[in-house]
């Protein structure tokens, strides 16, 4: 089938078009030849996907008795290393000039308060604390601290009682390790207790010492660093949360409207349609994960409380797509479960004369409640011209495929439709 993804009655205005076996991009394949007296051309080809780079060796015929001109290589980077560089800079500029600043700040802090000239702890915990999200900072700063302080008492002990040698060190780390296990934060083991205990080996001669400096610098540098994390250049997660919800409200149009077009398909088509619905229904849930994360970004920003609601929203309408993946996800499979079933050709040739139409028409609803339009009156229409079909087509067939258009229906009607 082609990736028009045009319908005709109701769902005729819909226009966007979903993926198709066609669209489906090839394995790894390499093909490699060799220039012949003529002067024929030689290619490689490859897969950025496989992050194998793809070249092409030309050569252009030669005069006859001249020799064979060089071959020109021509390198083309795998996808993911061909990122403007403008891009790059605007989304993790702001970020890496945060660091550079609160590390300037935590250094002058730690010398202003008599460390030596080269405070380089206190600048440690903004390299390691700050993330994209200014949340992160508090966790991993207290993180950090409970981890040199206990770690340091142990190391301190361990240096005590057995001296620095392999035995020593295999004790410190096992044990550090093990306390870093119960003193977690953030979900994981707490891996600065065995660092902070092994670097004390590094300081056998005066432990005691290193430990104390290395301590309130680092409690400087989380100071300084929870002090500027939510001030220096706060995310402002509005437009990256709007990118979000437009992305998963196409998946979920394109995938609604290709699995009613696989009922009634070949075994093969079905198949590559359910292929692609559940890769797009994927990504409607990775952005949830993201959306989660942008939205404790916004937490943590005192200069942008004004946003939070727009903001809440936007993650809202992200959610709601989340939970319209699944029925989506449940006609794709049905469609292809019933692709082989030469029995119920019949039912299934019936069933595919309505339910585009009506998937095309709840396609509709879903772009305009995810872009914060008030869809009210068009969740009603669709809704009444599900109901109209089942009222006209009562087989168990008919039932089982049209269930997760009425859910998702359903979800839309109790979601919030209505503008931002």
């Amino acid at each position: 089938m082609d990736g028009a993804g045009g319908l005709d009655g109701a769902g005729a205005g819909w226009t966007g078009g979903f993926p198709s076996s066609s669209d489906a991009r090839p394995a790894c394949t390499s093909s490699t030849g060799f220039a012949d007296r003529a002067g024929t051309v030689g290619s490689q080809t490859g897969d950025a996907r496989t992050g194998r780079s793809d070249s092409a060796v030309t050569q252009v015929a030669a005069p006859q008795g001249e020799p064979a001109p060089h071959p020109r290589i021509r390198v083309r980077w795998p996808d993911g290393w061909r990122v403007p560089w403008r891009t790059v800079f605007r989304e993790e500029g702001p970020a890496a000039a945060r660091i550079v600043v609160t590390v300037m700040a935590a250094w002058q802090v730690a010398l202003w308060l008599g460390s030596d000239p080269i405070p380089v702890f206190a600048a440690l915990v903004p390299l390691i604390a700050l993330r994209s999200d200014p949340g992160s900072a508090l966790a991993l700063s207290v993180q950090r601290l409970i981890g040199v302080v206990a770690g340091e008492v142990l190391g301190i002990a361990v240096l005590n009682l057995m001296g620095p040698s392999m035995a020593a060190l295999a004790v410190a780390v096992s044990l550090g390790m093990l306390v870093g296990m119960l003193l977690r934060i953030g979900g994981g083991a707490n891996t600065q207790i065995p660092i902070s205990t092994l670097l004390l080996f590094a300081n056998a001669t005066s432990p005691d010492a290193y430990a104390v400096r290395r301590l309130w610098e680092t409690a400087a540098g989380a100071g300084v660093t929870l002090l500027l994390a939510p001030l220096l250049w706060p995310p402002d997660p509005r437009h990256a949360l709007a990118d979000l919800a437009r992305d998963s409200a196409e998946r979920l149009a394109r995938s609604l409207v290709s699995s009613a077009a696989a009922v009634g398909a070949g075994r093969e088509e079905a198949a590559a349609i359910l292929a692609a619905v559940l890769q797009d229904t994927d990504a409607v849930q990775a952005n949830l994960g993201r959306a989660r994360t942008a939205e404790r970004a916004m937490a943590f920003n005192p200069l942008r409380r004004g946003r939070r609601p727009a903001v809440t929203d936007l993650v809202r309408r992200v959610a709601l797509a989340a939970e319209l993946a699944h029925p989506v996800r449940v006609l794709a499979k049905e469609a292809a479960g019933f692709a082989p079933r030469e029995d119920l050709a019949a039912e299934l040739a019936q069933v595919s004369r309505t339910l585009p139409a009506l998937a095309a028409a709840t396609a509709r609803v879903i772009e305009r409640t995810m872009a914060g339009e008030d869809a009210r009156a068009e969740v009603a229409a669709a809704a009444e011209a599900a109901a109209a079909d089942a009222r006209v087509h009562k087989r168990p067939l008919a039932v089982a495929l049209r269930r997760p258009v009425r859910q998702i229906l359903d979800e839309l009607s109790r979601g919030r439709p209505g503008p931002s």
